[in-house]
């Protein structure tokens, strides 16, 4: 069964107008600039895996560049509800991207180049600060020097 949390995470967020507020409020300053928040839609659909979807929520918004110069106009913000912390969190996130993109190029057919950007927001509101990984460069086991070359 689907939390709480989870259905008050959807229902308000899931209006395209409490996304952008929480958009603008979070994402850097240069991509909101570069985004036309006014084009923004909620994508229907989940892309977490079907043993997690009664455990976590995700909403997936396409937006368009503010200025379309090579015809990538879609950036896909996936925006992730979070109430506990998550040590793998970026790397699931990286599983839904990699199914986002896989839908996408579905669509897309073979006239596809280039991938849409993807954007993940993840809302945490538990009960302590969050203290794991927020990068995926951050589960890698590697020596720091190694890792900043590779």
């Amino acid at each position: 069964m689907v939390n709480h949390h989870d259905r008050l995470f959807k229902a308000v967020f899931g209006q395209p107008e409490h996304a952008i507020d929480h958009f603008r409020r979070f994402l850097p300053v240069e991509v909101v600039g570069a985004l036309d928040l006014d084009t923004t839609t909620l994508v229907p659909g989940s892309f977490v895996d079907a043993a997690l979807s009664e455990l976590h929520t995700d909403l997936l918004f396409s937006v368009r560049f503010a200025q379309d110069g090579d015809g990538e106009a879609l950036v896909y913000v996936l925006f992730e509800h979070q109430s506990t912390v998550d040590a793998a969190l970026p790397f699931r996130l990286l599983r839904y991207m990699v199914r986002i993109w896989e839908g996408w190029l579905k669509t897309e057919g073979n006239e596809a180049t280039r991938l849409p950007p993807i954007i993940p927001l993840v809302l945490y509101h538990g009960p302590t600060p969050w203290t794991a990984a927020t990068r995926l460069s951050q589960l890698l086991r590697s020596p720091p020097h190694v890792l900043e070359a590779l």
